[in-house]
């Protein structure tokens, strides 16, 4: 369980008596001493240099205010129930820090709390009331950063934390802004709302005065925000409750509920390391009708079958860490506790893409008897897969794919151990030469597959099973015995 809870109204409150300490802390040193000790007046300095750099007003951030007091005027447990304001209202109350912020600027202190429970997918399935999946979750930090007071970077107009949080998100995630439907984003103080919107990159560096419109972040417009009201609207509970009103709306049980909700974002506090969220609705943990997953019977191997799966659906590039979880029916962290990241998933796709093509080969060759025939049909095996036919004689394409991704001399290493053992039992058994090098010889024949696989020969038909056959007879096979294979009336065809 995580929870938030304190009584910031009723306690000790910015501005008022209570214990202090009787040392500073180091970087409240350059500013305590001139009066620089409130967060609203910290907030402040960043706000000014944005106004003055994009050439945004006090009036452009009240329309944050506006927006979140509309969303609390509907929304019962609010502390502005049915207490909407108009632009003209903010810009009637007074002063906190002119020119930059009004007092509905500010959030309220508030005396409350907030439990969440976080669980496994599995544990999930069988809750009583809907859960909201974790789709992503990241922290982030940047340079030169202190605790709301960043002066000394080049550029104090941006939130570059949120920066990293964001980058992290729709990474982890696979999404993009535009797949968004709602958002809660942090707004004790409303310039800050501005930054984070173009930190998320759901408009350009400077262009939120444009894009945060009430029509578009009220609902039914673009990107509806802090349905709940808000920390300026429902409550400061350092933002707690924006995850709770997120899991409302995903759940589809918001007092402000917007409609065919996918995804919600929520981020954390700003003008200091920081933290967001992405959720998505119960039904993704159901795994998706048109997906075919293997009967694993351990986590890795389940895991390693749906990544294949969303790999033949989507490619490579696409899939992301969250598809593979969602398909499995396991957490993220599941997967990590596993694979470090996804080009490991991949590794490990390839491991058993080889194993079951070295199953399938070794299938073929046992239809021959002798190690002359058993060399031709893996020829013919080999040539038949290049030619990517899925069936049940010769391997997939997708399979195939994910095999060239390892390292090429790992794969002749591979091949070369497969093929020894048959070459070491000819040995014994007269059908190749006393002084046949083992090693060399699986060597030199890997190489000739390889070749057959990867090149197409300008003189013959290799996709004739029974050219193959002659061609591996006649100037591969020979060079393991004493004498020269010509072909005879009568020889059996591979098929």
């Amino acid at each position: 369980m995580c929870y938030r809870a304190f009584n910031e109204r009723s306690g000790m409150r910015f501005g008022g008596s209570g214990r202090t300490s009787t040392e500073t802390p180091l970087f409240m040193a350059h500013y305590a001493p001139f009066g620089l000790l409130t967060p609203a007046a910290w907030v402040a300095l960043h706000a000014q240099r944005y106004m003055s750099t994009y050439g945004v007003t006090n009036e452009d951030f009240g329309r944050i205010a506006v927006v979140d007091r509309a969303h609390a005027a509907r929304n019962p447990d609010a502390w502005f129930y049915q207490r909407p304001i108009t632009l003209a209202d903010h810009q009637n109350s007074r002063w906190i820090i002119e020119p930059v912020l009004r007092l509905l600027d500010c959030c309220q202190e508030s005396d409350g709390g907030v439990a969440l429970v976080v669980t496994s997918t599995e544990r999930a399935r069988d809750l009583r009331q809907p859960a909201a999946v974790i789709t992503a979750a990241a922290q982030g930090a940047a340079a030169e950063g202190e605790m709301m007071t960043s002066y000394y970077r080049e550029d104090i107009t941006g939130l570059p934390e949120m920066g990293v949080v964001a980058k992290l998100l729709w990474r982890d995630s696979g999404l993009k802004p535009a797949d968004i439907q709602t958002a809660f984003i942090y707004d004790h103080f409303t310039p800050f709302v501005f930054t984070q919107l173009e930190e998320l990159g759901f408009c350009g560096r400077g262009e939120a005065k444009e894009f945060a419109k009430v029509e578009n972040l009220s609902l039914g417009g673009l990107l509806p925000i802090n349905t709940n009201g808000g920390l300026l609207g429902e409550a400061y509970i350092h933002g707690m409750n924006g995850i709770t009103e997120a899991v409302r709306q995903v759940r589809g049980t918001s007092y402000n509920q917007v409609e065919h909700v996918e995804h919600v974002l929520v981020t954390s506090g700003t003008g200091v390391p920081t933290s967001g969220l992405i959720l998505a609705p119960p039904d993704e943990l159901v795994m998706p009708q048109s997906a075919t997953l293997p009967q694993a019977t351990d986590t890795r191997e389940l895991i390693i079958g749906s990544a294949y799966v969303c790999f033949r659906r989507q490619g490579f590039q696409k899939t992301t860490i969250v598809d593979i979880a969602r398909l499995a029916n396991v957490s993220r962290s599941t997967i990590y506790e596993y694979f470090r990241d996804k080009a490991a998933i991949m590794e490990g796709c390839a491991e058993r893409a080889s194993e079951q093509f070295y199953r399938e080969m070794s299938k073929a060759m046992d239809r021959g008897g002798s190690l002359q025939e058993k060399l031709c049909q893996a020829a013919v095996f080999v040539t038949q897969s290049r030619q990517a036919i899925a069936s049940a004689k010769y391997f997939d394409e997708d399979a195939i794919g994910l095999l060239l991704t390892k390292d090429s001399a790992v794969l002749l290493r591979e091949c070369i151990d497969f093929f020894a053992p048959y070459l070491a039992a000819a040995k014994l058994t007269g059908e190749v030469r006393k002084d046949l090098d083992v090693q060399a010889a699986a060597e030199w024949f890997a190489r000739i597959l390889f070749s057959l696989f990867s090149t197409p020969s300008p003189i013959r038909d290799m996709d004739d099973a029974q050219a193959v056959t002659e061609f591996v007879r006649a100037h591969v096979v020979d060079g393991f015995s004493d004498s020269r294979w010509r072909p005879a009336r009568g020889v059996s065809k591979v098929h």
